[in-house]
């Protein structure tokens, strides 16, 4: 077992006039004197919350929380460490990062990483280079919901970067690589959402997921729904713009709508959803392709196929032969890619086989019990994410019913079973988890549950997944919640100040803190409510108005205004006497 419990760093970014420190771990309390080269490292009498709560097989091995006004360094602070655990060297930086083994003994052992000099501890610690080749041992996992949140991609080879910056870009170099002879310059985001629907179907239909008990505030869906989208949410805006522009598009348009009138079912739209997508992928309204002739094309198709005006289920080979054969003939560079029309093929044929093992053929949209998924059902969502398509034309639901908010939260899980059960299969064991203000997205009911939640998650899956392996887990939070903040003992927390003393620990106890005191002694507001409120209050206290006293909720606010105003009135008076 390996963990980073402390840092030091000296002109890096933001912390250019004084130092920072970052204590990490909930067990030390650790402290540096530059000017005497001294390390100081104290055992705390913290108790381990996690083994209390989830045993002595839980996977956490400690938990560490930075909190602090905005620009103070939290991000910076990751940064920093991808930054020196690559191998980046410094000239001006001075730095000092302090590891904890664990090697089964009573008597753990510690090591630093330094480009400073004669340091002494009270401690024994080993040489750099020791610690150097050590560190690699660990695998670094790094979240963050906020784009743009690190500037840079960064190589690591035992990094995971989960977060929705690297991911958008990484999903849409993926999925080009499905639209070989397309232009993928749709959009990214759509491309990204649709990796990330791919993702959360992945982990509700694994058997990791089926065997998951209760977890306080993560709601698991227990159904899936599948419903079409409707045409004009999928055919590129500039394709409807010039369809009065050219008759052939127009009329291949009308058609398949009217035939989806006459034969409106679930199947029948995703047959049509995805043709008119087709469509809307390969046509080019500022290329120099005769789109008459490409629309010619398809329709020739279609009336070869004789699918105009029967059922788009039926011929689907013979259709698309006929597709590529007409397209290629009227164009001399093969417009389709062969390979995802095979998967198009092969998802179409399994939502033919689900839609007819449908009684009544007529329903408008599919529901999935999770727990009851069959090997078909798991084919069918496996090839529908495995066709390039531009726009996702089915559009999912989940019962119970989840807010955007809630989604999102799923998306996270989905990333983090991803990104922990590809890598233990790798051989990895030691992770180090940073999240980074991942709780932008959530509700306060969600945020207060998150540390709880995430830890508890992490020890079912990994006791599921790999019942027989050792798995340990560091998790670090760089966060503005006082929700989060008042989960975590006071040693494992430090405090961040723009322009102040950077990296203190606070002195103020914040578990199971109130969120008032947590606002003030942790994230530094001195004012306990909003701005205009606050405002307000000033212009109440300065003309004595009633009105707005009145308005104030907080009755200790409200009685503390009066007795300024009462207090300021009576120093009038008096001066007046």
């Amino acid at each position: 077992m390996q963990n980073i419990i402390y840092v030091w760093v000296n002109n890096f970014a933001c912390f250019k006039e004084k130092p920072a420190e970052y204590n990490l771990s909930s067990f030390y309390s650790t402290k540096f004197d530059y000017e005497k080269k001294l390390l100081s490292i104290c055992e705390t009498e913290n108790m381990n919350v996690m083994s209390f709560l989830f045993g002595d097989n839980n996977v956490i091995s400690d938990y560490a929380i930075v909190v602090g006004e905005n620009g103070s360094g939290k991000t910076t602070l990751f940064r920093f460490l991808f930054d020196i655990l690559q191998g980046r060297q410094f000239e001006k930086t001075k730095y000092l990062i302090l590891f904890k083994f664990d090697k089964g003994t009573s008597n753990p052992e510690f090591g630093y990483l330094s480009n400073i000099n004669q340091i002494t501890s009270n401690k024994h610690c080993t040489q750099i280079k020791e610690l150097f080749s050590i560190a690699w041992q660990r695998t670094l996992i790094y979240y963050s919901p906020v784009f743009a949140a690190m500037h840079q991609i960064i190589p690591l080879g035992d990094f995971r970067d989960i977060s929705t910056t690297y991911l958008l870009k990484k999903d849409v170099e993926k999925y080009c690589n499905t639209l070989s002879n397309t232009d993928c310059s749709m959009s990214q985001v759509e491309a990204h959402l649709r990796m990330d629907n791919s993702r959360v179907v992945k982990f509700l239909m694994s058997k990791e997921y089926k065997k998951l008990g209760k977890i306080e505030g993560l709601i698991l869906p227990t159904h899936i729904s599948v419903k079409a989208r409707e045409i004009e949410t999928i055919i590129d805006n500039d394709i409807l713009t010039r369809r009065n522009d050219d008759g052939e598009l127009g009329r291949l348009i009308d058609n398949v709508k009217l035939w989806l009138e006459k034969h409106n079912n679930l199947l029948n739209r995703i047959y049509s959803a995805l043709f008119l997508e087709y469509i809307s992928m390969y046509y080019k309204p500022d290329s120099d392709v005769d789109h008459q002739r490409f629309s010619k094309a398809i329709l020739d198709a279609l009336d070869s196929a004789k699918m105009r005006d029967t059922d788009f289920q039926l011929n689907i080979d013979v259709f698309f032969n006929h597709l590529i054969t007409c397209v290629n003939k009227e164009f001399e560079t093969p417009s389709y890619d062969i390979n995802n029309i095979e998967n198009i093929k092969l998802f179409l044929q399994k939502a033919k086989d689900i839609f007819n093992s449908i009684e009544g053929n007529d329903k408008e949209k599919l529901c999935f019990s999770i727990k009851d998924l069959t090997t078909n059902d798991e084919a069918f969502f496996d090839s529908y994410f495995k066709i390039g398509v531009i726009k996702d034309f089915l559009v999912f639901g989940f019962y119970p019913y989840l807010s955007t908010g809630e989604y999102l939260y799923l998306t996270f899980f989905s990333r983090v079973y991803e990104c922990f059960i590809s890598s233990i299969k790798d051989y990895q064991s030691k992770f180090t988890f940073f999240l980074d203000e991942f709780e932008t997205t959530l509700h306060p009911s969600l945020q207060r549950s998150a540390v709880y939640c995430i830890a508890s998650f992490l020890n079912q899956l990994i006791t599921i997944a790999f019942p027989n392996k050792r798995v340990s887990i560091q998790l670090i939070f760089a966060s503005h919640s006082p929700m989060l903040l008042s989960d975590f003992q006071e040693c494992s927390v430090t405090r961040l100040k723009k322009g102040g003393n950077q990296g203190t620990n606070t002195r103020s106890k914040v578990f199971a803190a109130n969120i008032y005191d947590l606002y003030k002694d942790s994230f530094f507001l001195n004012f306990p409510t909003g701005e205009l409120s606050k405002r307000l209050i000033q212009k109440a206290i300065e003309t004595s108005d009633e009105r707005i006293v009145k308005m104030v909720a907080d009755p200790i606010l409200r009685n503390m205004i009066k007795a300024t105003i009462a207090h300021k009135t009576k120093k009038a008076n008096t001066e007046k006497v």
